[in-house]
């Protein structure tokens, strides 16, 4: 695979429908394995105010029944970065890129637990992509529908095995 933009792939995402999305957190990339062709996303046009740092902590690829097209998920925490304190509180910010429309875009309003991510570590079930994530007082699954794009929490079972 070669590309023109200069950049080291860490995680793949996916599969679906025989697709995988590769990612350095900025740049994705959706890669068909069997006939090798692949499609550099635009990167998304929202950026965060100066003074601001954006970190990406989850990615989920994954298909839409209803609109018949594939959508990728983002999940970014936003939160003040001065240079000489702790870093202020955080906001979580999701992107959304819709292949139905060729272009990205945010959902508005929403409270999300921290994301517990490893590369690799999202998984797509039946048009939901589900990620670890913690909250004040348990680990939890957090699950977001591709079809409804609405989030969900899913309570840890009690015997779990790490």
């Amino acid at each position: 695979m070669s590309t023109n933009f200069k950049g080291n792939f860490y995680p793949l995402v996916g599969p679906c429908h025989g697709l995988i999305a590769l990612t350095d957190s900025i740049a994705i990339v959706l890669f068909n394995p069997a006939t090798r062709n692949f499609r550099l996303l635009p990167p998304s046009p929202f950026s965060c105010p100066q003074g601001f740092h954006r970190s990406v902590e989850g990615i989920g690829f994954g298909y839409d029944s209803i609109a018949k097209y594939y959508k990728i998920v983002r999940i970014s925490e936003i939160f003040w970065d001065p240079s000489d304190d702790y870093p202020g509180p955080r906001e979580s910010k999701i992107d959304v890129y819709d292949f139905s429309m060729d272009c990205w875009r945010e959902v508005e309003h929403v409270h999300l637990p921290l994301i517990y991510w490893l590369p690799c570590s999202e998984m797509l079930y039946k048009e939901v992509v589900h990620w670890f994530a913690t909250t004040n007082i348990s680990m939890v699954i957090l699950c977001f529908d591709m079809c409804t794009e609405i989030f969900r929490i899913i309570k840890m079972p009690d015997v779990v095995i790490f």
